[in-house]
Protein backbone atom coordinates (compact mmCIF):
# COMPACT_ATOMS: atom_id res chain seq x y z
CA UNK A 1 0.00 0.00 0.00
CA UNK A 2 1.27 3.60 -0.66
CA UNK A 3 -0.08 6.02 1.91
CA UNK A 4 0.04 9.60 1.02
CA UNK A 5 0.08 12.46 3.24
CA UNK A 6 -0.18 15.87 3.98
CA UNK A 7 -1.13 17.97 6.86
CA UNK A 8 -4.69 17.54 7.49
CA UNK A 9 -5.09 14.60 4.93
CA UNK A 10 -4.08 11.54 3.30
CA UNK A 11 -4.98 8.96 0.59
CA UNK A 12 -4.71 5.56 0.61
CA UNK A 13 -3.71 3.71 -3.17
CA UNK A 14 -3.04 -0.13 -3.26
CA UNK A 15 -0.69 -0.92 -5.96
CA UNK A 16 -1.19 -4.54 -7.86
CA UNK A 17 -1.07 -6.70 -10.55
CA UNK A 18 -3.73 -4.67 -12.14
CA UNK A 19 -2.64 -1.44 -11.62
CA UNK A 20 -4.02 1.02 -8.54
CA UNK A 21 -6.83 1.07 -6.43
CA UNK A 22 -7.69 4.39 -4.60
CA UNK A 23 -9.23 3.06 -1.16
CA UNK A 24 -9.42 6.71 0.16
CA UNK A 25 -8.80 10.35 0.19
CA UNK A 26 -9.68 11.98 3.51
CA UNK A 27 -9.52 16.04 4.79
CA UNK A 28 -10.15 16.60 8.26
CA UNK A 29 -13.44 18.32 8.33
CA UNK A 30 -12.41 21.46 9.20
CA UNK A 31 -9.24 22.06 6.69
CA UNK A 32 -11.91 21.01 3.49
CA UNK A 33 -12.35 23.34 0.61
CA UNK A 34 -8.91 24.70 1.06
CA UNK A 35 -7.43 22.63 -1.58
CA UNK A 36 -5.91 19.82 0.09
CA UNK A 37 -7.85 16.98 -1.57
CA UNK A 38 -6.61 18.13 -5.04
CA UNK A 39 -3.34 18.03 -3.86
CA UNK A 40 -3.45 14.60 -2.67
CA UNK A 41 -5.23 13.76 -5.40
CA UNK A 42 -1.82 15.05 -7.48
CA UNK A 43 0.60 13.06 -5.63
CA UNK A 44 -1.27 10.15 -6.23
CA UNK A 45 -1.79 10.68 -10.37
CA UNK A 46 2.02 11.14 -9.95
CA UNK A 47 2.76 8.16 -8.16
CA UNK A 48 0.35 5.40 -9.05
CA UNK A 49 0.28 2.35 -11.59
CA UNK A 50 -2.27 3.09 -14.36
CA UNK A 51 -4.90 2.02 -14.91
CA UNK A 52 -6.41 3.36 -11.33
CA UNK A 53 -9.58 2.46 -10.26
CA UNK A 54 -12.24 3.69 -7.04
CA UNK A 55 -15.51 3.64 -5.68
CA UNK A 56 -17.15 6.73 -4.99
CA UNK A 57 -20.08 5.00 -2.99
CA UNK A 58 -19.79 3.82 0.69
CA UNK A 59 -17.38 6.78 1.82
CA UNK A 60 -17.96 7.68 5.14
CA UNK A 61 -20.71 10.21 5.22
CA UNK A 62 -19.59 11.13 1.19
CA UNK A 63 -22.18 12.36 -1.51
CA UNK A 64 -21.66 10.50 -4.09
CA UNK A 65 -21.96 12.70 -7.08
CA UNK A 66 -20.16 15.20 -5.47
CA UNK A 67 -17.44 12.37 -5.19
CA UNK A 68 -17.80 11.71 -9.07
CA UNK A 69 -17.63 15.18 -10.25
CA UNK A 70 -14.15 15.46 -7.87
CA UNK A 71 -12.73 12.22 -9.57
CA UNK A 72 -13.92 13.27 -12.97
CA UNK A 73 -11.47 16.72 -13.20
CA UNK A 74 -8.57 14.24 -12.55
CA UNK A 75 -9.72 12.52 -16.20
CA UNK A 76 -11.34 9.45 -14.33
CA UNK A 77 -14.42 8.43 -15.81
CA UNK A 78 -17.59 6.98 -14.99
CA UNK A 79 -17.85 2.82 -15.04
CA UNK A 80 -21.09 0.66 -14.13
CA UNK A 81 -20.47 -0.21 -11.15
CA UNK A 82 -18.83 -3.68 -11.44
CA UNK A 83 -16.32 -5.97 -10.07
CA UNK A 84 -13.44 -6.43 -13.23
CA UNK A 85 -13.22 -10.38 -13.94
CA UNK A 86 -10.85 -11.05 -11.56
CA UNK A 87 -9.90 -7.72 -10.27
CA UNK A 88 -10.24 -7.67 -6.27
CA UNK A 89 -12.84 -4.33 -5.65
CA UNK A 90 -15.85 -2.52 -6.71
CA UNK A 91 -15.51 0.22 -8.72
CA UNK A 92 -17.44 2.96 -10.43
CA UNK A 93 -14.59 5.57 -11.69
CA UNK A 94 -10.86 4.76 -13.81
CA UNK A 95 -8.32 6.83 -15.04
CA UNK A 96 -6.70 4.56 -17.61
Amino acid sequence: NMKIKLAHGFANVEKNNFGSYLHLVMVEPEYRGKGIATKLMNKVLDKAPRPIYLLTDGEFGSDPERLIEFYSRFGFKKQKQRKKDGYPYNYNMVLY
